[in-house]
């Protein structure tokens, strides 16, 4: 039970996430460094960054399957184990938000990523 309490969580958190960066895309500087100077720029990140964590963290509670929240929970890990090393070689490792970025990224992954048979649908 506290397993699905973590999972529907992490999936409101990545829905919530993915439609405030379309709403107020400006407004992910504040916390990722991510500032467009251009309006290029900021269709990009309402699009890709923002259209992409709204489905992710929508698909699974729609329609719950093991292979959605492997998946998400594979987008987490991907992402976690791209920014840890790069965190260093970018010199951005001094900043908090990177730190907490990766710590939910990783956590988010074995929440996904553990237990999805056992608590999953059968058909998934």
């Amino acid at each position: 039970m506290i397993h699905y309490v973590l999972r529907l969580g992490v999936l409101i958190g990545t829905l919530v996430s993915g439609v405030l960066l379309v709403l107020a895309p400006n407004r992910a500087s504040t916390f990722t460094g991510l500032a467009p100077k251009l309006p290029r720029g900021t269709t990009e990140i309402r699009a890709a960054m923002g259209g992409v964590f709204t489905v992710l963290g929508l698909a699974p509670l729609i329609q719950p399957a093991t292979a959605k929240f492997r998946l998400v929970g594979m987008v987490y890990l991907a992402i976690a184990l791209v920014r840890a090393p790069y965190m260093f070689t970018d010199k951005s490792a001094g900043e908090r938000s990177n730190w907490i970025s990766l710590g939910f990224e990783a956590i988010a992954a074995w929440i996904l990523l553990t237990n999805c048979d056992r608590q999953t649908d059968k058909d998934g």
